[in-house]
């Protein structure tokens, strides 16, 4: 099954790809430049991956300062630098302290379309934003993707609360 994008090249729509996800509570940081390779496959295996999807938990800052500043910045251009001139940043979703980033290869820009996000909170009566869960879905020519980051209620006993909120 084949599709012509605009410079008429022929695609084959059941071409597979790689997709690399991560996820990271970082704990109110952010891992150093030097830090930041460990969390990824080595320098020559990375372009093996079309898409890295990069989710954290507590990312820059606590969950509650992530109710006063929810930004990602910082994040957001560390993960550029580290991947480089061959790869780019598709699409983010916040919710307080969670962050989901995707990257992917330059070169397969043109066959993502529909790009959305979304989140859904699951802290204090389903109001506060220290827990839940963010999105992000896309369409890789013909196929839907959905990618969903979530931090749930911690510890073991709460194994009944995490199960709801999912």
């Amino acid at each position: 099954y084949t599709i012509q994008n605009n410079n008429s090249e022929i695609l084959n729509q059941n071409e597979k790809i790689l997709v690399y996800v991560l996820t990271f509570n970082i704990q109110g940081g952010m891992p150093s430049e030097e830090e930041i390779p460990l969390l990824f496959p080595k320098k020559e295996k990375i372009e093996k991956f079309d898409i890295f999807v990069i989710n954290t938990q507590e990312c820059l800052r606590s969950i509650g300062a992530s109710f006063f500043v929810d930004s990602k910045e910082t994040w957001i251009e560390a993960l550029t630098s580290f991947f480089g001139e061959k790869y780019m940043n598709l699409i983010n979703s916040n919710l307080g302290a969670l962050h989901i980033s995707i990257f992917i290869k330059k070169e397969k820009a043109t066959y993502f379309s529909e790009l959305r996000s979304g989140d859904i909170k699951t802290g204090f009566l389903n109001i506060m934003a220290n827990k839940g869960a963010v999105s992000t879905s896309m369409k890789y020519y013909d196929k839907h993707i959905l990618f969903v980051c979530c931090h749930l209620a911690a510890g073991q006993e709460k194994e009944f609360e995490r199960n709801e909120d999912l």
